[in-house]
């Protein structure tokens, strides 16, 4: 539990960090909507393949910026600017999708799994190349 909660800690982490990531979830989200809208609307309505690349979208993108976020940052706490960026897409695609149900909290929280993730490994790669440094 102890894990949970120093993730969640907004304490000793940069704003203008969170602010990026939130920024730039919220506008990717955005755009994922676009395009998938547009692609709908060209295909005459919704298409089986549109929840997976929902899903796949959102865990992707939040994936690359907690990569982002946490090889910007070097005070190892990647996985908390991941998953706090990804609280922006969480909300948006609630929004937006808040008739369709059950499939809205998967695709929001794959948004959030995808940032914890890409953390986690941006994380790797940062002790990885302090180790060849040295």
């Amino acid at each position: 539990m102890n894990r949970i909660v120093k993730l969640f800690d907004l304490r000793g982490l940069k704003a203008w960090i969170l602010v990026l990531s939130v920024g730039i979830h919220l506008l990717l989200t955005f755009l994922l909507f676009m395009i998938l809208t547009d692609w709908m609307n060209q295909r005459g309505g919704w298409m089986e393949n549109a929840s997976v690349v929902l899903i796949l979208g959102e865990f992707f993108m939040g994936y690359l910026v907690g990569i982002g976020a946490a090889l910007l940052v070097k005070d190892d706490r990647g996985p908390s600017y991941g998953v706090l960026g990804a609280i922006g897409s969480f909300v948006l695609v609630i929004i937006f999708m808040v008739e369709v149900g059950i499939l809205a909290l998967i695709v929001a929280v794959s948004a959030l799994l995808g940032g914890y993730n890409g953390g986690m490994l941006g994380e790797r790669i940062r002790i990885g190349r302090r180790r060849e440094d040295n």
